[in-house]
Parts: structure tokens; sequence; C-alpha cells
């Protein structure tokens, strides 16, 4: 219980941070790091999703940095750049959006493992992250494009460690929400919760890195609306 209580309170400090505020991927899950131990992790996240009238496709790039609290809680933040691309009918209008040079961003969040069976190798794990990204692009001197997305996620999942191998599954609620702005005044806000599923694998290599793929789609979204993690982590002695 008093677990809970830490990982409930660090998610009201990460949410709060978090306008700050996932983007991204629940993934790099093998193991916890251990009390005071710390990791360095670059990961590509490639998320595509349908926002009401909207098509949003964008690559995120992170290096994030791991601190094991307690053998049982982990905490995380990274800093990095995106690229977005959007396709709209927003007020009868179509409009597109393609930022052309990488902009910065933000990411924060938590993993706790409440449950591990260490005769089965069988673990549960609860994570919660938030980020921040915002893309502009210049048509004109004095008509700026721009695109702020703010997201927030809580996932549960079930791994099973087979040697060198750790196979994960599970579920995640995210909400994105943000704005879009074109031609210095016209835009459009938008606000898009849903649960989505995702599978992945991490892989442990020699020298302590890690190897992680993930997978993620939208429960009952539209087939396009699939998402690809790729990430390798090494983590202190």
């Amino acid at each position: 219980m008093n677990r809970i209580l830490i990982f409930l309170l660090c998610c009201m400090v990460s949410w709060s941070a978090a306008t700050v505020t996932v983007a991204s991927s629940p993934g790099n899950l093998l193991g916890m790091l251990g009390t005071q131990r710390v990791a360095v992790s670059a990961e590509w996240d490639q998320d595509n999703r349908d926002l009401d009238d909207s098509k949003v496709t964008s690559n995120r790039y992170w290096l994030k940095g791991t601190y094991g609290l307690f053998d049982w809680l982990d905490v995380s933040g990274a800093g990095g750049f995106a690229d977005f691309n959007v396709c709209t009918n927003q007020n009868a209008r179509s409009f597109s959006f393609e930022s052309h040079h990488l902009t910065f961003g933000f990411r924060g969040g938590l993993k706790m493992r409440p449950f591990h069976q260490a005769a089965s190798n069988v673990s549960t794990f609860l994570t919660a992250q938030g980020s921040h990204l915002q893309a502009e692009e210049f048509r004109g001197p004095d008509t700026p494009n721009k695109l702020s997305w703010n997201e927030f996620q809580l996932a549960i999942c079930l791994a099973k460690e087979y040697g060198f191998a750790f196979p994960y599954g599970g579920v995640l609620y995210s909400v994105v929400d943000g704005e879009m702005r074109w031609d210095g005044s016209n835009g459009a806000d938008f606000r898009d919760p849903g649960a989505l599923a995702f599978a992945g694998i991490d892989f442990s290599l020699p020298s302590h890195y890690v190897i992680s793929f993930e997978v993620r789609g939208r429960l009952g979204g539209e087939s396009d609306e699939v998402s690809f993690s790729v990430g390798l982590s090494q983590s202190s002695k």
C-alpha cells in the first residue's frame, strides 16, 4: 500500500511538471534499475494518430536519463527533438503543416513494479509519463503556423523474462491536448483521450546494454493508427 501511495504522489508531481507533460513509449522495461543506479537511453519514436478531422504523423528523437529511487521505482526525464506532418480539414478549409526543422521537446516519467514472482520471472509494471512538443512552420515573416502537443499516459503491462529476452504487453490510457494555429490567427484546439494496446521486447546485451522494440495501436481505431519505438540504453553497474 505504501508503494502505491508513493507512486500516486509521484504521478501527481509528474503531471504538474508535465505540462511538462507521452509521448511516447512505455518501453525499456527490462527489470528495474535498482536503488541509486543510473541508465542513459537514446530512443526513436514514430506516432501516427487521427485527431477529429486531422491526421498527425510525427517522429521524436529522445535522449533519456533514468534513476532508480528504489528497487521497485524508477524516475526518468528526457529531452529531444521532433518533426510533425499534419493534414487537416478544419472549418471547411484544408490545411497542411510540415515542420521542416526539428523542434525541441521534453518528457518525464515513472515506472513501478508492484508485483514480481522470482520463480517464474513474471512481473507487472505500472508507468506514468508526460511530454510536451511544439513545432513551427514559417511560410512568411508574419504568418507562422504553429502546433503545440501535450500528452499524458498511464499504462499497465505484464512481462516475463526468458534469459536475455524480456517480452511484454499491456494497455495504456493516453490523453493528447494541444492546439494548431495557422496564418497567424486561425486555428483549432484539440483533445484526444483514448485507450491503446502495446507490445514489445527488450534484449539484454553485453556491457549492460539493452535494445528495445515496441508497437502500439489504438483499441477500436483505424488500421493506420499504429506507432513504433526503438531504443538503446546502457545502465551503470
